[in-house]
């Protein structure tokens, strides 16, 4: 799908939107889960882990295509930002 999108014009848009609604969804869950009052050394391993996950997926699916790799980022940083992942991460 993507190679046959990526040559029309706003044709990523919307894998890029399902991207990052799918890498937020599921890793919220995941540091939720994994880091719940936990040292703080395994928070930040799990973002770390997340990201290299998903950086691979993009290098590879995507072609490390800059828009998805801009879209990883925004993720990322959407995660680290949600209040409630960052006080069940670290309480």
């Amino acid at each position: 799908m993507y190679l046959k999108n990526y040559s029309i014009v706003g044709g990523l848009g919307y894998y890029k939107l399902m991207f990052i609604a799918s890498v937020f969804i599921i890793n919220c869950c995941v540091v939720c889960v994994r880091c719940n009052g936990q040292d703080p050394k395994i928070y930040v391993q799990t973002i770390l882990d997340i990201h290299k996950k998903y950086n691979m997926l993009v290098m590879t699916a995507f072609g490390n295509d800059s828009g998805f790799v801009e879209s990883l980022d925004k993720v990322t940083l959407s995660i680290l930002c949600t209040p409630l992942v960052t006080e069940t991460a670290i309480l």
